[in-house]
């Protein structure tokens, strides 16, 4: 035989072996491609444009059709046929599930193109949202290791949810506060020094010190308080049910029971599954209410009016459009009470689990980490999906570099925004909204950056003196020290000022700035760049909550009338010189995007009272005594928010006593009533702040 046969004979049998391999292994592969999700879509849904049956049809030559139909959705965008592109564009996801790029690219279109193409804040809320549950619902869970796509949700959480670069930001806050109010149930209260739980925690951190420890921080006290009441709240809907059914029912009923020597019965899983399953049955026949996210919005609606102080007094009634007979009726049917809890936590788990896709115990590691997470923040949500992006992206060996150092910087920028506006108060009975400085997160900021120095440092030029984090830091130094400056915490902001001056991640290109700033004192440096920065949102927002709370707690607290008084006229100035400044109507519903704080000064007032009032700042006697020593105006203006601020924190014969109610309300809340009903002269009202002989 001739070497050429020989050769030709040899690979004609290689040939024959790979072809019977194949044969053999491909219907294997092609399991395992379709669990994973590798393939393209083979058929066209009910209602898929025609093109992507066409699509279909072309076989190899899809990818270079998919580009025609991109240009397709863009070309149907700019006529302002928005749903048509939105369509074709969630279609041609379909046929390319594994390539991150093009969920990123038609996410930030809907969140970001199409929606300032819409004139009111709820059309824009909604295409903002459709870009973010494209990502978390579908680009995720078909990339679930990619970091770019979890980078790209982050940021829309971090810049246009919580940046104000959109006219109507303000609403998407608002929104998210409902919503997350909503999945995880009342916010639990700041915790207060005299906490029974507080107290246990000081006990346990003291039998934890070692000789020669400092004293226990107070701050440090009430954060970890904090934090432990907000994984309190996760770990109870973590150990909710996952499913309805018996088996599932009796495993619950098992890992609650509180008495071992009484094991759970057939008996009582199998009445409790029937009780839950004649719910679920009534609420979507009779209610009209699937096991959603609107279950619990209707459900948390009637627990705040429940609460509410004013309600059986004042006869407060839900609007029109949330009343739901049928609901009303089931939750006061006494055989459903014990069911109720299991039921609407399972809600909840899932809500979080499948329709978030959102893990719960990464929730509860990252609140252990970062601070007490509030899950109605939208920093909150950039701050999870930016760690879980690096967390998923280090185990993938062809991660870039590059994405990495990105992701890491939106972690700190949503930490930056937690630590300016964190500390949230929202009522979901008149969704009211205010935001302002949580000093909870004060070293979180720091504590990350050394961790993020350590995987960023390869992209530090050492030898030009440039830090990525350096400038970052600098500007977040100065606002600590600026802002506990304020507050009148001198001793605080003298130590983080002595932190900026020996921190060694300074700039070398900017060592003649480090240097100025270095040599000022420490009034000097806290009033650094005020009067150019004033008019930036958190500048402004920052300065005059924390002018307010040293006037509470200097002020009104020590007896000092003058540091009140001038505190309180500080603050008062600058809101005034920021709303002056911010005064421009734009597209979304006429709304000032740069509105960041009430328009009217007397409700910051209020609510930095509030805050200051419920926040474990003081304790009790501290705070009844700052309460009896306010304005009549300003009592007036709190009394009804400190009421729903401590709903279900004390009985109401406890806080009357504390916080008596101010002279006049009923006359008030008819003022104020008429005041929002006529906007145009709220500006032009006086109220009575001046301090008064108590």
């Amino acid at each position: 035989m001739k070497h050429d046969t020989r050769i030709q004979c040899i690979a004609g049998l290689v040939l024959a072996l790979c072809a019977a391999l194949s044969v053999a292994l491909s219907p294997t592969i092609a399991t395992e491609a379709g669990r994973a999700q590798l393939v393209y879509s083979d058929t066209a849904q009910e209602g898929d444009p025609p093109e992507i049956a066409l699509a279909i049809a072309m076989g190899a030559f899809r990818g270079l059709f998919v580009n025609i139909l991109w240009i397709r959705a863009e070309d149907l965008k700019e006529e302002g046929r928005f749903y048509e592109s939105i369509e074709l564009a969630r279609a041609i996801t379909r046929l390319q599930p594994r390539f991150p790029r093009v969920w990123g690219f038609h996410a930030w279109n809907l969140a970001y193109n199409i929606s300032v193409s819409t004139d009111t804040a709820a059309e824009r809320w909604r295409w903002v949202r459709a870009g973010i549950d494209l990502l978390r619902q579908e680009g995720i869970p078909k990339n679930p290791s990619d970091m770019q796509l979890q980078r790209e949700l982050a940021w829309i959480f971090v810049h246009k949810v919580q940046g104000i670069s959109d006219d109507a930001n303000r609403y998407y806050k608002r929104e998210m506060a409902r919503e997350w109010t909503a999945i995880m149930g009342p916010n639990p209260p700041r915790p207060r020094p005299d906490d029974p739980d507080v107290v246990d925690l000081l006990a346990e951190m003291q039998s934890e010190a070692k000789p020669g420890d400092p004293p226990i921080d107070r701050r440090a006290l009430l954060r970890e308080a904090m934090v432990r009441r907000r994984l309190f709240v996760l770990s109870q809907i973590d150990s909710a049910p996952d499913a309805l059914d018996e088996r599932t029912i009796r495993r619950f009923l098992e890992s609650v029971n509180r008495n071992p020597a009484e094991p759970v019965t057939d008996e009582q899983a199998r009445e409790l599954t029937d009780t839950l399953a004649e719910m679920v049955e009534r609420l979507d026949r009779e209610a009209g209410l699937q096991l959603d996210v609107n279950l619990l919005t209707t459900f948390e609606l009637r627990r705040a009016l429940a609460l509410s102080w004013a309600q059986p007094e004042f006869g407060l009634e839900l609007a029109d459009s949330v009343r739901n007979k049928a609901f009303d009726e089931m939750i006061q049917e006494p055989r459903y009470e014990r069911a109720w809890p299991v039921l609407l936590t399972h809600v909840r788990k899932m809500v979080i689990t499948r329709e978030k896709n959102m893990e719960i115990s990464r929730m509860k590691r990252y609140t252990r980490k970062y601070g007490p997470l509030d899950w109605r923040h939208p920093a909150s949500h950039a701050v999870y999906w930016a760690t879980r992006g690096v967390e998923t992206g280090l185990a993938r060996v062809n991660t870039a570099d590059f994405d990495q150092a990105n992701t890491d910087r939106i972690i700190v920028q949503a930490l930056q925004e937690l630590f300016r506006w964190g500390d949230i108060y929202y009522d979901i009975l008149n969704d009211t909204f205010v935001a302002m400085v949580d000093l909870d997160f004060t070293d979180s900021y720091g504590d990350t950056l050394k961790e993020l120095e350590e995987r960023a440092t390869k992209f530090d030029d050492i030898a030009r003196g440039h830090r990525l984090y350096g400038v970052g830091y600098r500007n977040y130094l100065i606002d600590v020290v600026r802002v506990y400056y304020r507050m009148g915490d001198f001793a605080t902001a003298q130590r983080y000022f002595d932190q900026f001056k020996t921190w060694e991640g300074h700039n070398l290109s900017q060592e003649s700035l480090f240097r100025g700033l270095s040599s000022m004192t420490l009034e000097e440096f806290a009033h650094y760049d005020i009067e150019e920065q004033i008019e930036v949102p958190q500048y402004a927002v920052t300065e005059v909550t924390a002018a307010l709370r040293d006037a509470y707690l200097r002020g009104l607290l020590s007896g000092d009338a003058e540091v009140f008084q001038g505190q309180l006229q500080y603050a008062a100035d600058v809101h005034a010189r920021y709303m002056k400044a911010q005064n421009r109507n734009t597209m979304a519903d006429r709304e000032n995007r740069m509105l960041q704080m009430p328009p009217r000064f007397v409700d910051v007032a209020s609510a930095v009272l509030v805050n200051t009032l419920v926040t474990g700042l003081v304790g009790r006697e501290e705070a009844a005594l700052i309460w009896r020593r306010c304005p009549l105006g300003l009592q007036q203006a709190t009394f009804d928010g400190l009421s729903a601020a401590l709903n279900g924190a004390m009985p109401l014969e406890e806080f009357r006593r504390w916080f008596p109610e101010p002279e006049g309300m009923a006359q008030y809340r008819i003022d104020r009533e008429k005041l929002e009903q006529q906007q145009d002269d709220v500006e032009g009202r006086k109220e009575n702040l001046s301090v008064e002989e108590q």
